[in-house]
């Protein structure tokens, strides 16, 4: 399983957990172990999706999602993300000199 630990930047998406309960309670998952094993990752993989300490890498999250006929987008969606008044300069750009 490919994934990667969480920064800053990646904070603003969140995992669907309730449509996710719903999905893989309709296919005969009850506990988090057979959640776990419908969507072929391991509980503790489960578990840091969830709650958000881990976003899988794209290809990943594709898998996972067809495994229960759901698309990333039904799975993870951005929220607002704050900044405190931080400036953001995005990545692979320079400022320019003035």
């Amino acid at each position: 399983m490919t994934s990667r630990r969480v920064n800053t930047a990646t904070r603003s998406v969140q995992f669907n957990n309730s449509l996710f309960d719903a999905k893989t309670l309709a296919q005969g998952a009850e506990t988090e172990d057979e959640k776990a094993r419908l969507c072929n990752v391991d509980r503790s993989t489960l578990w840091r999706y969830r709650t958000g300490r881990t976003v899988p890498l794209l290809d990943e999250a594709m898998r996972f999602a067809a495994r229960i006929d759901l698309t990333v987008a039904d799975l993870w969606s951005a929220a607002p993300l704050e900044l405190d008044g931080a400036a953001v300069i995005p990545v692979g750009r320079r400022r320019s000199a003035a």
